[in-house]
């Protein structure tokens, strides 16, 4: 199935992100606030939601971002020399 590049991935072979084309069609509007370089709120303007716990922030940007169909990754190899290429296809900014 994936030995034949003309032949994309089945829609269930990503468990974290949704497929984009399932992806809600309306922005989710997200704001991270920032001290001295670090992270220390998560606001998450469409649902009303906030995080200021790290890992909690963390875990809701990940959980926010799958449904969005975001950080989806393609590895290309290739078996005759073992090189691999990674490419992320970003399908959404968060804001």
């Amino acid at each position: 199935m994936l030995e034949n590049p003309t032949t994309g991935p089945p829609k269930d072979i990503f468990r974290m992100t949704v497929d984009p084309e399932d992806a809600p069609n309306t922005p989710t509007f997200i704001r991270i606030e920032f001290v001295n370089g670090a992270p220390t709120k998560v606001v998450n303007k469409t649902a009303g939601v906030e995080y200021s716990d790290p890992l909690e922030a963390f875990n809701y940007l990940n959980e926010v971002a799958g449904a969005n169909g975001i950080g989806r990754i393609d590895i290309v190899e290739n078996r005759l020399v073992g090189i691999r290429e990674e490419c992320t296809r970003l399908l959404q900014v968060l804001y």
